[in-house]
Formats: structure tokens, C-alpha cells, sequence
């Protein structure tokens, strides 16, 4: 009987409030009371006390718990592994104001998402008061009253004009047993993941994938396996290469070309060959023969087509370089390697 659960159907809205007054009168405790409605009336309206939010506060709180846990990571990753380079300061503002922002939103969304459900009491168990009328349009008061104020809160809901007033009684016990299987059911959840953590841990289940990028497949920019070129494909600007010998007109050396070949030069070839195309570039030495002397007598004697060829489809441990120079470029090269003097 101390359970027991009173459900009261007004047909419009006029009455509630007068029931409220009544149940307050009979010293009822507004948090004894719900109202129901598929209308989202104010509570000033239903004569109810002004519903409490407390999502901001949780929401706030979690902002001040994500802000102090960024300062705290920050300070203590800075501070016990300090990085001094480029005349920054030890802790650097501008990164550091982008890892605060990002761990205090994410600090307010876990803290929301978990005080909705200590706010909301959840979960609950049990099948919840509600009448399919009040989908329709009916207002359901729902009172909790306790076994001596029991039939005086049904006095006051019929007097106020309740339409339908329905008795419905509890039962703590199957709340505690479904909060019992719950708890149960997370544990052992918890429990099971736990197990199958360690048989990971411990090797006893093995899943191989790569863990490093070392391990992995790849290939390098100069590496194959490549897909061949189709024997009777030609590029969009034209055939670079014909019989073996350049398809294209030489370029001529003027001082516009000179200056274009001495700026690819030390771009895709100077690393090698050397500044002044000496062959003491900076990877010389892992050369076996080492780079061409392109001031030698026996590259200057050489025609311009050779050279042409030797930059297009590479020589010895020289690398092909179409794919860093179009045709007119290598013509450059040619022309400023032509320049070159001891």
C-alpha cells in the first residue's frame, strides 16, 4: 500500500492547476508530483514549482575539470621534457591554446554525457506510469503519496475533476533485482574483457598485422614493381625519344635557356655532380665510379643528343630524370652543362 501510485487523466488543462494547490495544501511534496502532457507547458502554468536544469552546472564542471587536466598535461610534458629550439618559449602558446580547447570540449562532452545519466536517474527499470490518452492530448498527474495521505490525494484529484483516476501499485523488490542483474551484467562484461585483453597481452591470441612502418609493404619513388608504358602509347606533348635519338628540336643556348639550365642543374643535379659540375657533389662519395667530371674533355666532346639521352634515360648509376625535366628542360641542362669551363 505504501507504493501504491496514483494516476489521474484531466481531459484539458483548467483543472490542473487547482489539483496542484489541493495536493500542495494536503502537504504533499512537489517532488512526490509529475504532470504529463504532450503539449510542453510551462510549469508557471500548471501551478508547479520551476523545473531545476542542472545540465549547465554539469557542463561547467566539465569544462573546469577538461581545463585543468590540459594545463596539467601541458605543464608536466613541457616542464619534465623541455625542448629549447628556435628561441621558443619551453611551452609554446599557440599549440598549447589548441590542446587546451580541443581536451576542455572534450572534457564538457564526457561529463555531459555521463550526467545525463546520473541527473536523469538512469537507467531505469521496471515499466514506467503512462496512459496511451495522454499521446492525445489528456494531462496525467502522476502522485506518489504515502499510505496515510493515500486516499485524501484521491479525494483531491476528484474534486479537482480528474476524469480517470487509476491505482496502480510498485514493487521495490523487481526494481532491486533488475538493478541487481544489471549490475551483474556490466560486471561481468567487464570481467570478460578483461580476459580477453590478457589472452592478448599474454600472446595467447595472436592477430599479425604490421606495427610499424618499417614492416609494411612499399615502394619507393624510383622502385619498382611498375606497370609498364604501352609500346604504342606517346605522351600528350609528343614522342620525347625517336629511334633512340631526341624527337625534339634542340634548344637554343640563348641566355634566357642558360639561366633556366643553371637553376635545374643545381636542383636535380648539382648533389652529384657538384657545383661547378666537377663531380665532387655532396653524394659523390657513394659513388662507385664517382659522377661524371661534366668539365671534362670527354663529356665536352660528347654531342648534344648524348647528353640529351643521358639525362632522359639515366647512365650507369645515374638515375633517369623524365620524370623530374619535360624535353625543353633537359635541352636547358644541356645548354648551361655546355657552359661549364674547369
Amino acid at each position: 500500500m505504501a507504493n501504491d501510485v496514483l494516476l489521474a487523466l484531466f481531459d484539458d488543462l483548467d483543472p490542473v492547476p487547482d489539483a496542484m494547490r489541493k495536493l500542495r495544501q494536503m502537504g504533499l511534496p512537489d517532488d512526490r508530483v509529475t504532470v504529463m502532457s504532450s503539449v510542453p507547458y510551462q510549469s508557471q502554468i500548471l501551478a508547479r514549482p520551476r523545473a531545476r536544469d542542472r545540465m549547465p552546472r554539469v557542463a561547467l564542471l566539465g569544462a573546469i575539470l577538461g581545463l585543468v587536466t590540459s594545463v596539467s598535461l601541458l605543464a608536466a610534458a613541457f616542464l619534465l621534457y623541455p625542448v629549447v629550439q628556435g628561441g621558443q618559449p619551453i611551452v609554446p602558446v599557440p599549440p598549447s591554446l589548441i590542446i587546451t580547447i580541443e581536451v576542455t570540449l572534450l572534457g564538457t562532452m564526457w561529463t555531459i554525457f555521463f550526467g545525463f545519466f546520473v541527473v536523469n536517474r538512469l537507467p531505469a527499470f521496471g515499466q514506467p506510469v503512462y496512459d496511451r490518452s495522454i499521446t492525445l492530448g489528456k494531462i496525467g498527474v502522476v502522485v506518489r503519496p504515502d499510505e496515510a495521505q493515500a486516499l485524501e490525494a484521491e479525494k483531491a484529484l476528484r474534486e479537482a475533476g480528474a476524469g480517470d483516476l487509476q491505482r496502480l501499485s510498485g514493487d521495490e523488490g523487481a526494481g532491486n533485482r533488475a538493478w541487481i542483474r544489471f549490475v551483474l551484467g556490466v560486471a561481468g562484461v567487464l570481467v570478460v574483457g578483461a580476459g580477453a585483453s590478457l589472452l592478448f597481452a599474454y600472446g595467447v591470441i595472436r592477430i599479425p598485422f604490421p606495427s610499424q612502418m618499417v614492416d609494411q609493404d612499399s615502394v619507393g619513388y624510383v622502385q619498382g614493381p611498375r606497370l609498364s608504358v604501352p609500346a604504342e602509347a606517346i605522351p600528350v606533348q609528343g614522342p620525347v625519344l625517336l629511334a633512340d635519338q631526341p624527337a625534339l628540336a634542340p634548344v637554343p643556348a640563348t641566355a634566357n635557356s642558360l639561366q633556366r639550365g643553371a637553376v635545374l642543374y643545381t636542383i636535380d643535379c648539382a648533389v652529384c655532380h657538384g657545383v661547378h659540375g666537377t663531380g665532387d657533389g655532396t653524394l659523390s662519395s657513394f659513388f662507385n665510379p664517382p659522377p661524371a667530371d661534366l668539365t671534362s674533355q670527354d663529356v665536352q666532346q660528347l654531342p648534344d643528343a648524348d647528353i640529351f639521352l643521358a639525362i632522359t634515360q639515366g647512365r650507369g648509376d645515374m638515375l633517369k630524370l623524365a620524370e623530374n625535366l619535360s624535353p625543353s628542360q633537359r635541352w636547358d641542362v644541356v645548354n648551361y652543362v655546355r657552359s661549364l669551363q674547369k
